[in-house]
């Protein structure tokens, strides 16, 4: 190999080397943006509810206390996601760090029943 040749080797394999970070950074920046995406709040929570066809009367998305029924609330510093009995107790209390988690944890709830 002479000069020329090991140059152009070398800037191929650079090449290959730059193609390979840059798909990599890609792949990551496809991963971020689906993760946005998927985020969701309480407003299109309820869209995906009535899509369920979950009735309005199984769930508060608003923080209302009432009996037999799954409720999502921000108090100050997390979201919970609790289900009041009819004798008004809460059960299966849930507490997450993002409106989307909790979001999130309802919908599923709802979707695998």
């Amino acid at each position: 190999m002479n000069v020329t040749n090991d140059v152009t080797f070398t800037l191929l394999i650079v090449a290959g080397i730059t193609v390979n970070l840059l798909e990599g950074l890609r792949l990551n920046l496809i991963v971020v943006i689906k993760k946005l995406c998927s985020m969701m709040d309480t407003c299109q929570l309820k869209q995906k509810l009535d899509e369920l066809e979950v009735s309005s009367d199984a769930y508060s998305l608003d923080g209302t206390l009432s009996p037999d029924r799954m409720i999502l609330f921000y108090d100050f510093k997390e979201w919970i996601v609790l289900y009041v009995d009819q004798e008004g107790e809460r059960n299966n209390v849930k507490t997450f760090s993002s409106e989307s988690e909790a979001c999130a944890y309802l919908y599923n709830y709802y979707k695998l029943r």
